[in-house]
């Protein structure tokens, strides 16, 4: 899919889930607005099925995940998404700068690569969120943030992200290399990363 349409589909996915927009079409118009302005031409729209699924995939993998209490997971994301709207990276290291749209572009990734890894996929939708509460120490804010609605998987592929963009960046020293690659999620780890 064309990276533009990519994006309006995630954007107006994103103002379903966040009751933001009251239909597709209205999400499709809004999203499009966004991203190319008025004048978006048709091929760059995308088809109510595709926002349909970008929407359900985020959805499937938010219900997969059960709070304790009354609030399920997923108000907790749908939260999160009208919190983090308008925040901007502010490190180069992310072209598109958006937080939003990042996470749910590293969310697709995974879904695409991998369709049946909901503890990855789950991982890509909130790897970043602490640049959002604490850009300082992004990863324990992130973990702190979701606390107690993770596996330990996912709390691992957090935890062991700062060490595997060291390794995709060529910093990370033999011994902390070695110690990362001999991490049962090091390839996850890695493919996070690269997303």
């Amino acid at each position: 899919m064309n990276p533009i349409r990519l994006k309006i589909c995630n954007i107006a996915a994103e103002l379903l889930a966040t009751n933001k927009a009251v239909n597709n079409m209205h999400a499709r118009r809004t999203a499009a607005m966004q991203v190319y302005g008025e004048s978006t031409p048709p091929w760059l729209l995308p088809t109510m099925d595709e926002i349909d699924r970008s929407l359900n995939g985020i959805l499937d993998v938010i219900e997969d995940y059960p709070s304790e209490d009354s609030h399920s997971l997923r108000s907790m994301v749908i939260g999160l998404f009208n919190g983090i709207e308008g925040h901007h990276f502010r490190s180069t290291a992310h072209p598109e700068r958006d937080v939003d749209y990042h996470l749910l572009q590293t969310f697709d990734l995974c879904i695409e690569e991998r369709p049946y890894d909901t503890e990855l996929a789950f991982a890509g939708l909130v790897h970043d969120l602490g640049f959002t509460i604490t850009p300082k120490e992004p990863i324990a804010a992130t973990i702190e943030f979701i606390a107690g609605n993770f596996s330990e998987r996912i709390y691992d592929l957090l935890c062991q992200l700062p060490a595997a963009h060291s390794v995709l960046n060529h910093s990370a020293g033999h011994r902390a290399r070695n110690r990362f690659m001999a991490h049962s999620h090091h390839e996850d780890a890695l493919f996070l990363a690269e997303a």
